[in-house]
């Protein structure tokens, strides 16, 4: 999977939903049947393009905005 195709398949679960959960069902469904070094670029893609936003800067913000209680987990999750 080129980055094309990455970024295609994403827009791709925003048409089918606007809820976080129906997209990630939808990609789940796609991932799923992917070939293994397909679903190793897309990991490697999300990974590439969600690394700009990991900064102690925002997770300060989101700190702020999720008054103070903000895990790695919860952090992950603001992120998207």
């Amino acid at each position: 999977m080129n980055v094309d195709e990455f970024w295609n398949l994403i827009e791709a679960s925003r048409r089918a939903g606007s809820k976080r959960d129906e997209r990630e069902a939808f990609l789940h469904e796609r991932l799923w049947r992917a070939p293994r070094p397909h679903l190793l670029d897309f990991v490697q893609h999300l990974s590439a393009t969600r690394e700009p936003a990991n900064t102690y800067r925002l997770w300060r913000a989101a700190g702020i905005i999720m008054d103070g209680r903000c895990s790695t987990d919860s952090f992950h999750y603001f992120q998207m």
